[in-house]
C-alpha cells in the first residue's frame, strides 16, 4: 500500500514463492558443489510446488524501502532488494535442517533475528549472507520477536520471554506475568512494549522488556495481535475482531 492501506497491490503470493524456490533449488543442485542438504531441500521444493500455495507467510521485516525478508512455514525465507518487485529465495541460507516452523523476523541495531519452532534462534551473518543459529534458552516455539530500547526479546509458549542485551550471544528469561503463550508484541514510538497472550492479558512495559506491569482485559477474550495507535492507547485482534484500548483507562 501507498495510500495508508486504502489500495493495495500484490507483490507475491504461494505460486510464486513455489516457483522461486524451485528453480532455486534446481539450479542450486545443478551446481558442482551442491551439497547433500541442496538435494534435500530441492526435494522438499518439489513436494511443495506439487502441494500447490499452501504453505503461509507468517511475518516480514524491511530494514530499508528496498530490502526486506518474507519468512513462513517449513523454513521459508525469501528476500527483496526492490522493495518486492523481484524475490530471491533463501530457503538454503539458514541454519535450519529440519526445515521448522519461522514464525517472526525482526531488525535492531542493524542486525536481523529469525525466531521459531522448538527454540530456534538465528542471526543474519551479513559476511556469509546466510541465517545462523544462535544459542537458545528454551525449547518451545517463539512466536514473535521485538526490537526494544534494552535489546531484542523473543516470546512465546507458555508465557515464556527472553531478552538479549548483547546482539543474540545470550537470552535471559524476563517476567512477563503473562500465564498462555504470548502471541503478539508492538512498540510505541516512546518505546513502550506491549505483548498480548491467549488468555487475553496485555503486559506493559516502560524499559524495553526488562520489567513489565500488566493491564488486563475485563472481558479476558483471546487475543492474536496488538498494534499501537498512540503511546496510550493499543488496538488488539483476535477471533472476535479489533478493539481499541486505553492504556491509561482503569476500564479495560
Amino acid at each position: 500500500t501507498r495510500d495508508g492501506g486504502h489500495g493495495w497491490t500484490r507483490l507475491l503470493d504461494g505460486r510464486q514463492v513455489n516457483t522461486v524456490v524451485l528453480d532455486h533449488m534446481q539450479r542450486r543442485v545443478a551446481a558442482s558443489d551442491a551439497s547433500e542438504q541442496d538435494r534435500k531441500l530441492l526435494v522438499e521444493a518439489q513436494r511443495n510446488a506439487e502441494a500447490g500455495p499452501d504453505k503461509p507467510f507468517l511475518d516480514l521485516c524491511f530494514v530499508s524501502a528496498t530490502e526486506g525478508f518474507v519468512v513462513g512455514a517449513y523454513g521459508l525465507i525469501l528476500r527483496t532488494a526492490d522493495g518486492g518487485k523481484t524475490w530471491e529465495s533463501w530457503f538454503d541460507r539458514a541454519d535450519n535442517p529440519n526445515l521448522l516452523n519461522l514464525y517472526a523476523i525482526c531488525a535492531h541495531l542493524g542486525a536481523i533475528y529469525i525466531a521459531g519452532e522448538t527454540g530456534l534462534l538465528l542471526k543474519l551473518d551479513v559476511g556469509a549472507q546466510r541465517f545462523t543459529a544462535l544459542p537458545s534458552p528454551y525449547k518451545g516455539s517463539y512466536f514473535g520477536l521485538a526490537a526494544t530500547k534494552a535489546g531484542v526479546l523473543a516470546y512465546g509458549m507458555r508465557g515464556n520471554a527472553f531478552l538479549s542485551t548483547d546482539e543474540g550471544a545470550v537470552w535471559r528469561p524476563v517476567k512477563s506475568g503473562l500465564a498462555t503463550s504470548v502471541v503478539g508484541g508492538a512498540v510505541a514510538t516512546n518505546g513502550t512494549l506491549a505483548l498480548v497472550d491467549q488468555g487475553g492479558v496485555i503486559a506493559l512495559s516502560i524499559d524495553g522488556g526488562l520489567t513489565f506491569t500488566h493491564s488486563p482485559l475485563r472481558s479476558q477474550v483471546p487475543l492474536a495481535a496488538v498494534a499501537f495507535a498512540s503511546t496510550t492507547s493499543v488496538v488488539v485482534g483476535g477471533p472476535r475482531g479489533l478493539r481499541s484500548i486505553d492504556l491509561t483507562s482503569k476500564d479495560k
